[in-house]
């Protein structure tokens, strides 16, 4: 995988952030992180834009958890002292605040098995099958079992779960659509 979090190198993380460096967009960041990973182990197109997407789900990871300032402070230090050791991107210095952001996200996120248990709970104390839920439990899947928590949370009765309230049950099925949306 070569998402941000198994990059870098021997990176000294210390000093101020470049001026240059302060406006960098998110997203402009995290293809100059990919873009110097692959220059030192050499990527596919299709491995280069799954660095990409790796650290996109990262960052909203992060953002979801309230983790962005750990997540920026990592990206930062990526951005500006990414080495190449004989081919391997090494985390280096930078190791440290990976380490902090994975803590901080995953004690801001609820673990998934909880989350699929709440979902199927809504159904089963119904009387009716749970949804197709994701089998893994990371970045988009994570969101999608909390968006499908929130929308069958209540105020939404079993009435309106199992259709005998038809404006509920269009209500959450409008909710869960959405979820899966793109």
């Amino acid at each position: 995988m070569c998402a941000l979090g198994a990059a870098a190198g021997a990176l000294g993380c210390g000093g101020p952030v470049p001026p240059s460096m302060q406006s960098t967009t998110d997203a402009q960041r995290i293809a100059a992180i990919c873009d110097a990973m692959c220059d030192c182990k050499g990527c596919s197109e299709s491995e280069a834009q799954d660095c990409v997407d790796g650290g996109e789900s990262q960052q909203a990871d992060a953002a979801a958890a309230g983790c962005a300032s750990l997540w920026e402070d990592y990206a930062i230090c990526l951005d500006d002292h990414l080495v190449c050791d004989a081919g391997s991107p090494m985390p280096g210095q930078c190791a440290s605040r990976l380490a902090d952001l994975d803590l901080c996200v995953e004690a801001g996120k609820p673990a998934c098995d909880d989350l699929r248990t709440q979902v199927t709970g809504y159904f089963e104390e119904c009387g009716v099958g749970a949804p197709e839920m994701p089998a893994t439990c990371s970045g988009a899947d994570q969101q999608l079992l909390e968006c499908k928590v929130a929308c069958l949370s209540p105020p939404h009765s079993c009435d309106a779960i199992t259709g005998v309230d038809a404006e509920g049950k269009k209500q959450i099925d409008d909710c869960l659509g959405a979820c899966e949306a793109p």
